[in-house]
Parts: structure tokens; sequence; C-alpha cells
């Protein structure tokens, strides 16, 4: 099976390596191609590797989640996105 290609994007050092551990987890293999601690480097990191998926948290500095998700709109290509957040009010 061919691995799914995936962006990290989370500020937080822990929870992206937490992140790490899960996708390693994961029945299907996930290959992380890149990881992103601001908005800004996500973006960046989504134009360059044109990943399958995105691990996208959604408060992030430079730029957050949904500002980096207009972004890549006027970009054309989007991949599928999974949201995470530490906080509540964003779940």
């Amino acid at each position: 099976m061919t691995p799914l290609r995936a962006v990290i994007a989370e500020d937080e050092d822990l929870m992206r390596a937490h992140l790490r551990s899960l996708v390693g987890a994961l029945k299907r293999p996930v290959e992380i191609v890149a990881e992103a601690a601001d908005g800004g480097a996500a973006v960046e990191a989504v134009e360059e590797h044109r990943p399958d998926l995105l691990f996208l948290d959604v408060q992030m500095p430079v730029l957050d989640g949904f500002g980096g998700i207009e972004k890549l709109m006027l970009g054309g290509r989007v991949p599928e996105i999974i949201f995470t957040t530490a906080y509540d009010r964003d779940a």
C-alpha cells in the first residue's frame, strides 16, 4: 500500500512528537514529509511537498490554521485536513 504523505503543523514540540507517534500507529502507512511550528511555515511546507494530508493546529503563531487554509486555497490545492487543538473552545 502506498503511504499517504503528510505535514504536521503544530507549534508545541510535545504535541508534534505525540502526533508523530499517533501517525506511526495507524494501520495505513503515513510518511511525514515535513513539520512546521507556525502557520506561515505550514503553508510553505504544503506548497513545497504537496502532501495528501495535513495535521493542522487551529492556534499557531504568525498565521492561524484557518488563515493558512485561506492562503492554500488561493494556491489552488488544499490537502485533506485533520484539525488539532489543545483548547476546548476551538474543538
